[in-house]
Order: C-alpha cells, then sequence, then structure tokens
C-alpha cells in the first residue's frame, strides 16, 4: 500500500512539471503587450505636442507679418494677412508640413491648425495603423505703446 502511495505521488508530481513556465511565459506575453502599447501611447502624446508647437511657431512666425503702412506711421499694429499666411506657411515648408493658417478680421490673431498622422511602433507592426494627430497653434499681437 505504501509502494502504491509513493508511485501514485511521484506521477502527480511528473504531470505538474514545467507548468509555471507556461504561465510565466503567458504572463510575460501580455506584460510585453501592455508595455507595447504604452510605448505606442507616449509616442502619440509626444508627437502631437510636437505637432503643437510647430503650429504655436508658426502662428509667432505669421504675427511677424505686420503690415508697415499702418505701423511706421503709428496708425495701429495689425497684420497683413497675405503676409501672415505666407510667413507662417513658409516656417511649416521648414518641417514639409500643410496647415491651416487664419488672421482675425482684426488683424491681431493668428490661428494655425496641421493635421498628420501618426505611426506607433508596436501596433503599427502588427496592423497597418495611422492614427490622426492634429497640431494647433494660437499667437496675439501684443504691442505696447508707452507715452511719457
Amino acid at each position: 500500500m505504501e509502494a502504491q502511495v509513493k508511485r501514485l505521488l511521484r506521477t502527480a508530481a511528473v504531470g505538474d512539471r514545467g507548468s509555471v513556465s507556461i504561465f510565466v511565459a503567458i504572463c510575460l506575453i501580455g506584460l510585453m503587450g501592455l508595455i507595447a502599447l504604452v510605448f505606442d501611447g507616449v509616442g502619440k502624446i509626444n508627437a502631437q505636442e510636437r505637432l503643437d508647437d510647430i503650429a504655436s511657431e508658426a502662428a509667432r512666425a505669421g504675427a511677424q507679418g505686420v503690415d508697415p503702412t499702418l505701423a511706421i506711421p503709428g496708425t495701429t499694429i495689425k497684420v497683413d494677412p497675405g503676409r501672415a499666411i505666407t510667413l507662417a506657411g513658409d516656417y511649416l515648408n521648414q518641417y514639409k508640413l500643410k496647415g491651416q493658417v487664419t488672421v482675425n478680421p482684426a488683424g491681431t490673431e493668428i490661428d494655425v491648425q496641421i493635421d498628420s498622422s501618426y505611426t506607433p511602433l508596436f501596433a503599427g507592426s502588427i496592423a497597418n495603423l495611422d492614427l490622426g494627430i492634429t497640431g494647433h497653434g494660437h499667437a496675439d499681437l501684443v504691442y505696447r505703446v508707452d507715452k511719457q
């Protein structure tokens, strides 16, 4: 009887051999997938922030297009819409980006919107995936006149 119990315990122990390795492998695959999703998410956020920065700088570049015919005589300070759009577009062309540049009717505010896409490193290699991202930039024409 005692020999049968020992044999039964030995065969039961052989049946469980390697089960921890399978469990660890399954957990590691899930963990690697989670890390890949986090990595791709952070990459998208970084691409979004970069596009926002470029759009903001393009708006600031457009704000440099002050209309000299009004500014030099001291009539008013506002941008020439055509010149502002050209300056902002030239800035975007440096990065090979296209954007929509708008100037408010008063000529004191410039908005830039850039539409682009981000291809995730891990998810993009599994499925042909492109995520749409949009960059926004805004510049206010600010000037100050001190009277003495």
